[in-house]
């Protein structure tokens, strides 16, 4: 009866602003605490402190430790290649201006962001009046003292020799001699499968380890093979001391797959969506917060999707599906008490329908941009 009586206040109170609906929220969020911890020795942790401290070992030797002692940078290294002529290294170190630095955001596309708060490149224009002082500032601050901000200074470039004798290019890189891809504090390093230019990479990636103190944390690096023989494979794995893993992959939610996405592949965007509707709680919302639910939450897990793959047709029909008969139900059990067709609702307001998603031609759209971007934006490869 308690239980009937709740479902029939959230029915009344639950979709507005009001005190009840923010009990329910700090309710929520008492829930979502750590009380206890169990640690890999099966103690058992009660204590805030304890707990925090149980944390920040486990990371700390998950991510693992800066090194102590750096050796010196091989100069024979750094002659490799092209070298700065005395004129160009007289203009490097010539001191900033602030004319230059307000010209740098000029040139920069507008809906670049510069991390740490997401804002945009065209919100620091707009706001440039207000804030340009105290950029300014910061940006010539670094120049004169090379201090920069912990939060900033977090991306690092890696390089290594592309022409060492006896290496050999993985077939997919070896027109553009690239032998690494990397995105923030992920790197992945590509050569022909076999044992004399693993060495070689292997070798070239240590000297750096080295120089920077920068490591790889072995447990949470693995390699992958495709068209070598088992023997190699072997010789491979005991060179380099670590896990061999099977494609395709997981990175970022999503596969990494040269082909074409197959439904299979899909599923766990279907199992996600499913599984933010599955709460009994979610079946005693009115139409108007389902519809919410569905632009705000739905179509937002499969958009990521979207921007980057093509998704297979039969995919879309049954997003399609969840979302209607989520719609007009309440759950995802196939119904077909839908009262108005969902091309109907994909429509404008003004035109009848409630301007819900056409994930179809977004699709297309989001395509169509990505490639846009990939020949006129050859700066953001």
């Amino acid at each position: 009866m308690a239980r009937q009586k709740a479902r029939v206040q959230w029915l009344k109170l639950g979709d507005s602003n009001t005190s009840y609906f923010h009990a329910c929220l700090k309710n929520m969020i008492a829930q979502n605490q750590i009380r206890n911890l169990v640690t890999a020795d099966r103690d058992i942790l009660q204590n805030k402190d304890s707990i925090e401290a149980a944390n920040i070992e486990f990371y700390k030797q998950l991510l693992g430790s800066s090194a102590r002692q750096l050796p010196c940078v091989r100069h024979e290294v750094m002659q490799m290649g092209n070298v700065l002529s005395r004129q160009q290294q007289l203009k490097l170190i010539k001191p900033v201006t602030r004319s230059e630095i307000e010209a740098v955001l000029n040139e920069t596309d507008d809906q670049k962001a510069p991390r740490i708060d997401g804002y945009n490149t065209l919100f620091f224009k707009k706001t440039w009046n207000v804030i340009g002082d105290d950029i300014t500032e910061a940006v010539m601050g670094f120049f004169q003292s090379t201090d920069m901000f912990q939060s900033v200074n977090y991306t690092y470039v890696t390089l290594i020799p592309k022409h060492e004798p006896g290496f050999r290019y993985h077939p997919k890189c070896a027109k553009m001699k690239n032998v690494q891809l990397s995105f923030v504090d992920d790197l992945l390093l590509f050569s022909r499968g076999d044992v004399q230019s693993v060495q070689l990479l292997v070798d070239y990636f240590t000297l750096f380890s080295q120089a920077s103190g920068l490591n790889a944390n072995l447990l949470k690096s693995s390699i992958y093979f495709g068209g070598v023989s088992n023997n190699v494979q072997k010789q491979i794995l005991d060179l380099l001391g670590i896990n061999k893993g099977e494609l395709p992959i997981r990175y970022l939610g999503v596969p990494l797959n040269s082909k074409r996405l197959s439904v299979i592949q899909c599923q766990p965007l279907i199992d996600k969506m499913i599984g933010k509707i599955t709460s009994w709680t979610l079946r005693l919302l009115s139409y108007a917060s389902r519809v919410q639910l569905i632009k705000s939450v739905l179509f937002s897990i499969q958009l990521y999707w979207s921007q980057l793959f093509l998704l297979p047709k039969k995919i879309i029909v049954l997003i399609e599906r969840i979302c209607r008969t989520f719609l007009w139900t309440g759950n995802v059990e196939v119904s077909k008490k839908a009262l108005l067709a969902w091309d109907k609702l994909c429509l404008s307001k003004t035109a009848g329908g409630l301007n819900l998603l056409n994930i179809h031609l977004w699709n297309k759209a989001a395509m169509c941009k990505l490639l846009w971007n990939l020949s006129k934006k050859k700066y953001i490869l």
